[in-house]
Parts: structure tokens; sequence; C-alpha cells
């Protein structure tokens, strides 16, 4: 059975592009939206418990296919609902499929 049937689409993630001012400040300029196919559910309070010992604050699972362009510093959208990629996981390094941790920015 393949994780992919429960997929839907309506995801976008943006990639970010870090350019410097004139005093030396980061700008961040994102790009385009691409689209994504996948599922976003909250996590548990296991997993969240779980998130916090990898030092990453997360409230959200992003599972979806392993997309090339999809990295930390990404921006995730869905629903209305705005989150920032931080941490990428791949449940036994068979690139089978991502469980990609999110949090949700309010």
């Amino acid at each position: 059975m393949s994780i992919e049937r429960f997929f839907e689409d309506g995801i976008t993630y943006k990639v970010p592009t870090i350019t410097r001012d004139a005093a030396g400040g980061n700008i961040e300029t994102l790009g385009a939206a691409v689209a994504l196919r996948g599922r976003i559910r909250p996590m548990t309070g296991n997993e969240v418990l779980a998130a916090e010992k990898l030092n990453t604050i997360s409230s959200h699972v992003l599972y979806c296919l392993p997309e090339a362009n999809l990295t930390v510093t990404c921006h995730v959208y869905y629903g209305g609902d705005h989150y920032l990629v931080k941490y990428i996981k791949n449940p036994m390094n068979y690139s089978r499929h991502w469980e990609v941790l999110l949090e949700l920015v309010k």
C-alpha cells in the first residue's frame, strides 16, 4: 500500500533567496510558489516532545514525495496557513517519502 494515496493538492512552497542590502543586512526574497502533493497533519503531544529532543520546535508534519528544492529554508503554504520548514526526515533512508517537520507561523 502506497502512502501517496493519502496525498492531496493545494500545498505550495516557496524557496527564499538571501541577498545583502547596502548596510550589510540580509534581505529574504521568496520565489514563485511551487505546487506540491502531500498531506499536512498536526503533531501529537508525544511527537512534539520527540521533536523538541531534536532541538526543533514543530507543530505539524508534512508527508510528501522527495522534492529536490524543498529545504529547511523554505516556506510552506496550505489552506491559508503559513509554515516554516524545520527538519526533513527520510524514513529508513529509502527516499520513498519525506516527513517534513513544520512550524505554524501565527
